[in-house]
């Protein structure tokens, strides 16, 4: 899930449109984002947070790229055990 803090949903909608992602896209509305942001300690984007059943934040990286990919895994594969 992506989950949105753009500040313009019609651009926010323009970018979803041009990358075609295939998960889940949202929003948070303005009246949410305060509280949003100081709930997952939101800063950086991409924040990208891996959270539990629970609602917790099980693990979190900043910025995206392929080298990542190994920690996405690997945060993952340790959930899953």
């Amino acid at each position: 899930v992506n989950i949105s803090l753009d500040n313009s949903k019609e651009k926010w909608q323009q970018a979803l449109t041009l990358e075609k992602m295939p998960w889940k896209q949202l929003i948070v509305p303005e009246n949410l984002k305060q509280e949003f942001s100081s709930k997952y300690e939101t800063g950086s984007i991409p924040d990208i947070l891996f959270v539990g059943k629970n609602r917790q934040v099980i693990d979190r990286l900043i910025g995206y790229g392929a080298e990542h990919n190994k920690s996405y895994e690997a945060i993952i594969r340790n959930v899953l055990n």
